[in-house]
């Protein structure tokens, strides 16, 4: 995430996550910080992957409107496992509401468009979007990516644990 304003919405959906679901267990809030991130940021990837961009405040609503309604209907206090639930939620909110948020994404587009169009300026390149979307499913990838250190190769100086 490049902008300090993404950079700031993705830490206040985090702190909301960590007061509603993690109040007294910031260790276990820490541990699993790379899970919730990929829950956070998965609408993002999901709407890239359909070519589409999503303002950051309708980012902020939707993914708030999804904190919420895990408070209100899920019984949270009995899973131990709290970002994979968070994650699961994520992803079937998205397979069930999808559809509306993409045409949503696209109506909104059309409008940018047609405020494009009739704006005559002197600059060619106009952003057609803030990059919200992109940036979130950036940081999904670098959340995703696997934290394996690669072995160094056993040189023949170095004897192994087995041949001495």
């Amino acid at each position: 995430m490049k902008t300090p304003a993404q950079r700031e919405m993705l830490e206040e959906i985090m702190g909301v996550i960590q007061r509603q679901f993690y109040p007294d267990d910031f260790v276990g809030f820490c541990k699993q910080r790379r899970i919730l991130v990929q829950a956070v940021t998965y609408p993002a990837w999901y709407l890239s992957t359909k070519g589409m961009e999503y303002p950051e405040t309708r980012y902020r609503t939707l993914m708030m409107g999804i904190l919420d309604d895990i408070k209100r209907k899920g019984n949270t206090a009995h899973i131990g496992y709290f970002c994979a639930y968070l994650l699961k939620c994520v992803q079937e909110h998205m397979k069930h509401h999808g559809e509306g948020y993409l045409e949503e994404a696209k109506k909104i587009q059309r409008q940018i468009d047609d405020v494009l169009h009739g704006i005559k300026s002197a600059t060619p390149k106009t952003p057609k979007h803030d990059g919200t979307v992109e940036r979130l499913v950036a940081a999904r990838r670098l959340m995703a990516s696997p934290m394996k250190k690669k072995a160094k190769p056993v040189t023949a100086e170095q004897p192994t644990l087995f041949k001495l």
